[in-house]
């Protein structure tokens, strides 16, 4: 289900669920797709991150970012095709990362309006840890 991305075949379908993933979340810091593409690959050739793309059969149905020089590694981007959520692979998907990266804690944070996210990750055992604020 899980194959780590270590060149860059797939950089057009990881960019364009980036591109998804950040309207679906609302981010407010503006990137053009070239930006995008370019911070994909940035993730994906270094040695910081591990790209991980996920399957479901022959298809790309998502993906995952994590930062694996942080103790616990933090999942820095989650993404699966609305057609795959609601499903228990979001869940299959965050037990296989514990075991593929041998942790019991993951750390991720999640924009507080996007509500779907945080009722995901509370659902599967999260806890809150910390309140950030910009102002």
């Amino acid at each position: 289900m899980l194959h780590e991305e270590k060149s860059t075949d797939n950089l057009k379908i990881l960019t364009e669920m980036n591109i998804l993933l950040r309207a679906s979340e609302q981010i407010d810091n503006q990137m053009t797709d070239e930006d995008v593409e370019r911070r994909m690959v940035s993730f994906i050739e270094s040695t910081q991150y591990l790209v991980y793309t996920i399957h479901e059969g022959m298809n790309i149905i998502g993906y995952a970012v994590i930062d694996s020089e942080r103790q616990p590694p933090y999942l820095r981007q989650l993404f699966l095709y609305e057609a795959s959520r609601s499903k228990g692979i979001g869940r299959r998907i965050l037990t296989d990362l514990k075991e593929i990266l041998k942790t019991k804690e993951i750390d991720v944070e999640v924009m507080a309006w996007n509500t779907r996210a945080v009722k995901f990750y509370e659902t599967n055992g999260a806890h809150l840890r910390t309140k950030g604020y910009r102002f």
